[in-house]
């Protein structure tokens, strides 16, 4: 099982549409001084967020969906105060999926399995439709393994390489980090 899901994670990382964690080894940028002018251009500039989160059954250990309501409600305080004016989308998944309003107060509880590549796969349907023309960030909140198979024209996928395709099948406009 580990074995596996090393593989397939090795194989995540290795496509150049997924972000790799940054540490003092391979520092991001060396950006310049930020002025007046960078400041504007960064507020003026809208970036779509996606943000893929998921509420399995394993959420419940440890008080993990907790987390995850947490940040969607710090992010939806965020959005109502006008602190974030990018276009913030929120996707919940489990064995289903759903686009949640980030104005509702009401928060979710954990369903049953992990279905990350049919989420990944809702997502990026949507990132197309939306015919973004400038970067999409997409961040990907889990804390476990895929444990639901699927398939894409045909082809029959285990849990992790199925998450693995689907990862490798978003518009190239995507910057995607887990």
């Amino acid at each position: 099982f580990h074995d596996g899901a090393a593989e397939g994670l090795g194989g995540l990382l290795d496509n150049p549409n997924v972000g790799r964690v940054l540490d003092s080894e391979s520092p991001f940028l060396q950006l310049p001084e930020v002025d007046d002018e960078i400041l504007k251009r960064i507020r003026d500039t809208k970036m779509p967020a996606y943000f893929v989160i998921d509420v399995s059954f394993s959420m419940a250990f440890e008080s993990r969906i907790d987390h995850a309501n947490a940040f969607v409600r710090s992010t939806s305080e965020h959005l109502k105060q006008e602190r974030v004016s990018d276009d913030v989308q929120c996707l919940i998944y489990w064995g289903e999926h759903r686009f949640i309003d980030l104005t509702d107060p009401r928060r979710f509880e954990v369903g049953e399995a992990t279905d990350t590549g049919a989420a990944l796969g809702v997502v990026g349907a949507e990132i197309r439709a939306c015919n973004h023309d400038s970067p999409v960030f997409l961040a990907l909140v889990t804390d476990g393994v895929p444990n639901c198979p699927g398939s894409h024209d045909g082809v029959e996928y285990d849990p992790v390489d199925y998450t693995v395709h689907m990862a490798s099948l978003l518009p190239d406009n995507v910057i995607f980090t887990q």
